[in-house]
């Protein structure tokens, strides 16, 4: 039976929903909730000003508090709004300065269709893959689509320099000595309080450190999934997530998933009902390879 790709459903709570979700959550859906979200009416209007030239390329819109102030809107309607605007390539946000009309709007290729997977449960076969990937990311003259990577060149990367050399510098000895299993109090209390703001309620002893995530899904599976057991995946993922399922002799299910709606809820349902499932392997924020 072919799985039938349908609308994603998620939950919303009516009270802290902030809209980002039409027409893919069911509050947002319900007839009480047709009309246009505040703020997507505000990044309508800035939108329109911008097309007719009110906003030329390179200006500087008012910042995020002003247009607070002048529209009677929430700091965080505005700053959905502008995220809005972000996302489709109107314009830009610049460190300490604020947001700009980009200066050059490049024409955004067509959104990907969701992924069509086939239907039925397979073993993983895909080192020599993942080996000629790994070995072509090392090639100087190849832009990296393929890996995850990051671009050593980045603020971020120099930041994180930064950050290790005074943790070195600070720490001492200390910072080349192991920690056993589940890993550093410090860390895994610095994890908790930073999973609160995701609306995770999490105890440092409820936090296991891994040496990265490989390892950490790694232990997940041995947990939960003996070989020949059927591991629902998105379609495509982490091509280390199918590594993994390769050594531990898994079979992958992949579920169609679409690049700014994530994984077919009603597709996963359906593969739930007709195949005896251990474990599904969701990658919900900051995927790779969908983004």
């Amino acid at each position: 039976m072919q799985i039938t790709v349908g609308v994603t459903i998620t939950v919303c709570d009516k009270i802290n929903c902030t809209g980002r979700n039409p027409p893919n959550c069911y509050g947002c859906m319900s007839p009480a909730n047709h009309k246009t979200l505040r703020y997507q009416e505000l990044a309508e209007r800035l939108a329109e000003l911008i097309r007719q030239g009110t906003y030329p390329p390179g200006t500087r819109i008012p910042s995020v508090r002003q247009m607070s102030q002048q529209q009677n809107l929430s700091i965080s309607t505005v700053l959905e709004a502008y995220s809005l605007l972000e996302s489709q390539g109107l314009i830009e946000a610049r460190p300490q300065s604020g947001y700009y009309v980009r200066a050059h709007m490049e024409e955004r290729l067509p959104e990907p269709e969701i992924s069509s997977p086939r239907r039925d449960p397979s073993l993983v076969s895909m080192h020599e893959l993942v080996m000629m990937l790994m070995r072509d990311s090392a090639d100087p003259e190849l832009v990296q689509l393929g890996a995850a990577l990051p671009h050593l060149d980045s603020q971020l990367i120099q930041k994180v320099n930064q950050i290790i050399t005074k943790v070195i510098r600070q720490q001492g000895v200390i910072a080349h000595q192991y920690h056993f299993p589940p890993g550093l109090e410090t860390l895994r209390a610095q994890i908790a309080r930073r999973m609160v703001t995701a609306g995770c309620n999490l105890s440092p002893a409820d936090i296991l450190i891994t040496s990265g995530g490989t390892e950490a899904i790694d232990f997940g599976l041995h947990a939960v999934c003996r070989p020949g057991d059927i591991v629902a995946i998105e379609s495509p993922s982490y091509f280390g997530a199918f590594q993994t399922l390769e050594v531990h002799g898994l079979r992958a299910l992949e579920i169609p998933t679409h690049p700014r709606d994530g994984i077919s809820l009603e597709a996963l349902e359906f593969a739930i009902e007709h195949n005896p499932i251990r474990a599904v392997f969701v990658i919900s924020n900051f995927n790779n390879p969908l983004g």
